[in-house]
């Protein structure tokens, strides 16, 4: 999920993370991302675009695959 979209989701009680800003995020996912890429049996990528149901029966359904 495109960190400007995630920190746009946030409720007014930001954590500790979305305290850092959008230039900290970016860098999170950009990791995140090269986790995946270097690790693929490791790290799945989930689409975090849909609804928190459609997010949730990714995450299970990887889990189940893994």
């Amino acid at each position: 999920l495109d960190p400007a979209v995630a920190l746009g989701r946030t409720s007014a009680a930001a954590d500790r993370m979305e305290d850092r800003g959008l230039t900290y995020q970016q860098s999170v996912r950009a990791n995140f991302l090269e986790l995946a890429r270097r690790f693929p049996e490791a790290v799945t990528i989930i689409d975090g675009c849909g609804s928190a149901q459609e997010v949730h029966r990714q995450v299970g359904e990887r889990l189940v695959e893994g």
